[in-house]
């Protein structure tokens, strides 16, 4: 039950805890075909993105959404919002996007990816 806890430290450390998952995840989806489709992270900072060898792109952003994805909020919005810890959009047809930007968005497959623990009974 520590990601309950309040401790500052425990806290941080259940944190990082899922972070750590979390970066070995999109390094796996980083692999796949459409790896060049994760456009948000939030999942780190970029610094320990790096130990575990996890590289993005320029055009991923890390720890906030891109004002492109959601042009109706404002920017104090898109700092504040809740976001998972990664997006991933792919084309709807088949083959493989290099720009996903360039797609209309009802065109899209937007996956979102949070990773979550549960206690064991």
């Amino acid at each position: 039950m520590l990601s309950g806890c309040q401790n500052a430290s425990v806290k941080n450390m259940v944190i990082e805890r899922h972070n750590t998952a979390s970066r070995l995840i999109m390094k796996s989806l980083r692999k796949g075909k459409f790896g060049g489709n994760i456009i948000i992270t939030g999942i780190g900072s970029e610094a320990q993105m790096a130990q575990q060898k996890l590289v993005f792109p320029a055009h991923v952003a890390n720890r906030f959404v891109s004002q492109w994805l959601l042009p109706n909020l404002s920017a104090d919005k898109l700092l504040s919002c809740s976001r998972p810890d990664a997006i991933r959009i792919l084309p709807r047809q088949n083959g493989h996007q290099n720009d996903i930007q360039a797609l209309h968005p009802l065109r899209w497959d937007v996956h979102f990816v949070e990773v979550k623990y549960c206690d064991n009974p």
